[in-house]
C-alpha cells in the first residue's frame, strides 16, 4: 500500500519505495529499453535561466492531482502547508483530501518563502544551493558541497547535514560519500524532555485539529523490535493500545532507542559517544558520567511489607536522574482480577498497566523518558527501567473489591544516583524526619484514626524542607492512634431568652440561641457559668438537624398599653 505506483502514495523524501509486482514488471521491461544506454553528450547544453521549482503554485498543483475545479484547501488551519497538500473542490470547499504527498519543491508558501524537504523556508536559507539547472550532465566528479543546513534541533544533541552531487555519467568515477554529517550541541532543555514524546504530541495535536472526535487521542512513543524500523517514528495508542509506524523518519539526532546514546540520522542508526562523538565508543557509567568507573554512584534500596488496606496502595517513589530502576512486587493472596498499577510522571499524567497477559511474558511502558520492561510471573511483577528518568515517578497498585481484602504486598526496589549530581544524596546527613503534631481525626465521632505528621528538616538551618530532601535517611513508621470514640448522638441546648422587643402591645417578640452539642455534654441549657465551655464544644448546627431543635422565638408583653386622659380646649358657647 502506497508505493510508488499505486493511486495512493505514500512515499516520503527519504524512502520511494516499490511494489514486489511494480518492481517485477520494471525488471521484465527494462531490457527492452535500449534508449537507456544512450548516454546524452555534452554539446548543446541548454541552460535553464529560471527554477522549474516553482512554476506551479498549489491551487495548480491540485488541480492536476485531482482534476479542474480542485484547489488549496483553506478549510483547515494547517500549520505545515508544505508536510502534505491538502486539496478540497470549489463546491464543497470544508471536504479536503490529500495524496499524502508533500507539494512540490520550490513551490511557493509565503512571501519570500518556498517549500524545501516539506518545510516552509526563507529563500534565502534553502538546503540545495542550485544554480542554473542544465538538461545535460557535467563530466567534472563531485560538485561543490552544499551549504551546512540548520542543526535538526533547538536544544540539547541535533545533526547538521551537507551534501554533493556526482555529475560524471561514467560509473563508480566519484569516490567518497555523498553527503557529510556533523553533531550539533545547543544548550540543554529546560525541562528535560523525551523527544519521541515530542514527536508522538505532534501526531495527537495533527489529528485532534482535523478531527470531528470531543476526546483527544493520547499518543506515546514506542520501540518496536523490528531494528529496520527502529529510527521510524512509531507511536502507541494510549487507550486503545494500536501500534502506528510512520513512513517518516524520527527527528536527526533523535536517540535510536532509551537505552544507548547512539542517534537516527537520515532514517539509520549511527554509533555515537556518550560525549557526542560519532563512533567514539565512550559509555556512561551506572549513574550517567560519561566516561565514569562507577565511583560516584550510590545504591538506594528499601523493602516493606503491608497489608492492602485501602484501594490505592503507593508502591514505589523514583526520583529524578535514577538509573537501573528495579522494583519487585509479591502479592498474596494474588488475583489479576480489578486489579491494575498505575505510573504517575512528574506533571501527574497517569499510565495504567491493565492487562498482565504479556506476549514474551513482558509489557513495556515509556515513563518521563525511560523504557520501563514489566515482567510478571504469577503473583510476582518486576520493573526494571535503565534511566535516566527525566522527572520523578510514582508507581501505585489499584485494587478494587473482594480482591483487597486479607490481601498483602510485599516490595523490594532499588535505584543508583550519583551523588555529584545530587546534592540531596551528598549532603543527606544535613537532613533528618522530624516527628510532629497530630493530624485532625478522621471522625468527628463514632471511633476514627489520627496520625503523627512526619517532616524533613534542615538540621543546620532548622528549617522544615520539602521531603524529598530526606529520601536517603530511614523515615520512622508513623505512629497512629484512635480518636473521637463517643458515639455519633447530638443533642440542641438552648440559653436565656432575650428582652422583649416591646413592652406592651401586639406585637413584642423575644428570642434565645440554641446551640448543638454532643450528647455527653452534662448541661442542658447555656448559662453564665458554661458558656465558655458551650462555644468551646459546639459543633456546626446541620450536625444536630435530625434532631427537633427547642423554640427560638416566642411572643411577649402581649397586653393593651395603659392610657390616660387627656382634655381638649373648651368649645364655643352654645346658645339656646
Amino acid at each position: 500500500m502506497g508505493s510508488v505506483m499505486a493511486p495512493m502514495v505514500a512515499a516520503t523524501f527519504h524512502r520511494f519505495h516499490w511494489s514486489s509486482c511494480s518492481r517485477e514488471e520494471y525488471h521484465r521491461r527494462v531490457k527492452q529499453w535500449t534508449c537507456l544506454n544512450n548516454y546524452p553528450g555534452i554539446k548543446n547544453v541548454t541552460v535553464l535561466k529560471e527554477m522549474f521549482h516553482d512554476s506551479f503554485t498549489m491551487d495548480e498543483q491540485c488541480r492536476m492531482e485531482f482534476g479542474d475545479g480542485y484547489e488549496l484547501c483553506r478549510s483547515l488551519n494547517t500549520p505545515g502547508l508544505c508536510s502534505h497538500l491538502w486539496c478540497s473542490h470549489k463546491s464543497t470547499p470544508q471536504v479536503c483530501k490529500t495524496k499524502k504527498g508533500p507539494p512540490l519543491e520550490g513551490t511557493i508558501c509565503g512571501k519570500d518563502k518556498w517549500c524545501v524537504n516539506g518545510y516552509c523556508e526563507p529563500t534565502d536559507q534553502t538546503m540545495f544551493q542550485l544554480g542554473s539547472v542544465m538538461n545535460n550532465p557535467r563530466d567534472s566528479g563531485w560538485s561543490e558541497w552544499s551549504s551546512w543546513s540548520k542543526c535538526s534541533t533547538t536544544c540539547g544533541v541535533g545533526v547538521q547535514l551537507r551534501s554533493r552531487l556526482c555529475n560524471n555519467s561514467t560509473e563508480n568515477i566519484c569516490q567518497g560519500n555523498n553527503h557529510d554529517i556533523i553533531i550539533c550541541e545547543q544548550m540543554k532543555c529546560r525541562p528535560l524532555v523525551d523527544s519521541r514524546r515530542e514527536q508522538c504530541n505532534q501526531l495527537s495535536n495533527m489529528i485532534a485539529s482535523r478531527s470531528l472526535r470531543k476526546n483527544r487521542i493520547i499518543w506515546l512513543p514506542h520501540i518496536i523490535d523490528n531494528k529496520n524500523d527502529i529510527c521510524r517514528l512509531t507511536c502507541k495508542n494510549k487507550d486503545s493500545g494500536h501500534i502506528w509506524v510512520s513512513n517518516d523518519f524520527i527527528i536527526d539526532g533523535t536517540p535510536c532507542s532509551y537505552n544507548s546514546s547512539n542517534i537516527c540520522i537520515q532514517g539509520k542508526c549511527y554509533l555515537m559517544g556518550c560525549d557526542n562523538v560519532l563512533s567514539s565508543g565512550k559509555r556512561f557509567d551506572a549513574c550517567g558520567i560519561c566516561g565514569g568507573d562507577n565511583s560516584t554512584c550510590i545504591s538506594i534500596s528499601n523493602k516493606f511489607q503491608r497489608k492492602i488496606r485501602r484501594a490505592n496502595t503507593r508502591v514505589a517513589f523514583v526520583p529524578a536522574a535514577s538509573y537501573n530502576i528495579n522494583i519487585h512486587m509479591k502479592i498474596l493472596p494474588w488475583s489479576d482480577d480489578n486489579m491494575k498499577f498505575i505510573l504517575r510522571d512528574g506533571r501527574r499524567r497517569k499510565y495504567e498497566i491493565t492487562n498482565f497477559y504479556f506476549h514474551d511474558d513482558s509489557f513495556i511502558i515509556i515513563v518521563e523518558g525511560t523504557e520501563f520492561r514489566v515482567v510478571k510471573k504469577l503473583n510476582q511483577y518486576q520493573f526494571f527501567g535503565r534511566g535516566p528518568t527525566l522527572d520523578e515517578i510514582v508507581i501505585s497498585l489499584y485494587m478494587t473489591g473482594n480482591e483487597k481484602k486479607n490481601s498483602s504486598i510485599s516490595v523490594y526496589f532499588n535505584y543508583i544516583t550519583n551523588r555529584e549530581k545530587d546534592n540531596q544524596a551528598m549532603n543527606s546527613s544535613s537532613y533528618s524526619w522530624l516527628l510532629g503534631g497530630w493530624s485532625p481525626c478522621s471522625v468527628t465521632c463514632g471511633s476514627g484514626t489520627k496520625h503523627q505528621t512526619i517532616a524533613c528538616k534542615n538540621d543546620l538551618t532548622g528549617r522544615i524542607e520539602n521531603k524529598k530532601k530526606c529520601l536517603y535517611m530511614r523515615k520512622p513508621d508513623q505512629q497512629i492512634k484512635q480518636c473521637n470514640t463517643f458515639s455519633c448522638e447530638f443533642k440542641w441546648i438552648a440559653a436565656d431568652w432575650e428582652g422583649c422587643t416591646k413592652t406592651c402591645g401586639a406585637h413584642g417578640i423575644q428570642q434565645r440561641q440554641i446551640y448543638c452539642v454532643h450528647s455527653s455534654f452534662s448541661d442542658n441549657e447555656v448559662t453564665d457559668d458554661n458558656k465558655n465551655t458551650v462555644y468551646r464544644v459546639m459543633l456546626p448546627p446541620n450536625i444536630c438537624q435530625s434532631y427537633h431543635p427547642p423554640e427560638t422565638k416566642r411572643e411577649c408583653n402581649r397586653f393593651p398599653c395603659r392610657g390616660d386622659w387627656i382634655f381638649t380646649d373648651w368649645s364655643t358657647v352654645s346658645i339656646l
